[in-house]
C-alpha cells in the first residue's frame, strides 16, 4: 500500500469514526445492549523509504514487532539501522558504537538457505520523531517511550527485547558504559 493510500485509507477511517460518533449506536433487540462495532485500524504513522529499506533486512518476527509498535499509532519513529555488512559493523565498533566486531553482533545476522544468504539481523537502531520532526539525541524519554512500545509489540509477537538504554531490564538508564538508546535486540 503506498503512502498515498494509507494516508486516503487513515482519512476513511477518521470520517466512518466521526459519522459512527454522531450515529444512535445500534441495539440488540433482545436485550437492548448497543452493539458495538469496532472501528478498523489503520495507524496515522507510517514507515518512509529508508525504514522500509532497513525493515526489510530485519528477521521476519522482528520486523512484525516493529510494524506493531509504529501501527499501535502512539509514537513515531523511523529505523534507521537494520542489517549491517561487514564494513558498516567495523566501522561502529571503531566509533565506539557498538561493542562488536564483525560478525557477532544482532546486527549482522543472516539466514542462508538454499545456497543463498539473505539478512535477518536480530538488532535495529531507531530515531523517534515528533511531528515531522526527528527528536534530539539527548532526549532520553523520547527514546524510552519507543523502546517500550517495541518491547510490548515484542511480547505479543512473543519475542524478548533488550533495550540499548537498559541493558541489563532493571529499569535504570545510568548504569551502562555503553548508552545505545536507540538500538534494541531480540534476546
Amino acid at each position: 500500500m503506498s503512502l498515498d493510500e494509507r494516508r486516503a485509507a487513515w482519512v476513511q477511517d477518521y470520517l466512518w469514526y466521526k459519522q459512527r460518533q454522531r450515529a444512535q449506536p445500534p441495539r440488540d433487540s433482545e436485550n437492548s445492549t448497543p452493539v458495538i462495532t469496532p472501528k478498523p485500524t489503520v495507524s496515522r504513522f507510517f514507515w518512509g523509504r529508508t525504514s522500509l529499506m532497513h525493515l526489510e533486512t530485519l528477521d521476519e518476527p522482528l520486523q512484525r514487532t516493529a510494524n506493531r509498535a509504529l501501527g499501535w499509532g502512539i509514537v513515531d519513529f523511523a529505523i534507521i539501522q537494520g542489517w549491517r555488512n561487514e564494513a558498516e559493523q567495523n566501522r561502529a565498533f571503531e566509533a565506539g558504537a557498538s561493542t562488536l566486531r564483525w560478525p557477532h553482533s544482532k546486527h549482522n545476522i543472516v539466514n542462508r538457505e538454499n545456497g543463498v544468504e539473505t539478512p535477518a539481523a536480530q538488532a535495529f537502531d531507531f530515531l523517534p520523531y515528533v511531528g515531522a520532526r526527528p527528536v534530539a539525541w539527548t532526549d532520553i524519554a523520547a527514546f524510552s517511550r519507543v523502546a517500550g512500545l517495541i518491547q510490548a509489540a515484542g511480547a505479543v509477537e512473543g519475542l524478548r527485547i533488550r533495550w540499548g538504554g537498559d541493558w541489563n531490564g532493571d529499569g535504570r538508564t545510568t548504569d551502562h558504559d555503553l548508552k545505545d538508546y536507540g538500538h534494541v535486540e531480540v534476546t
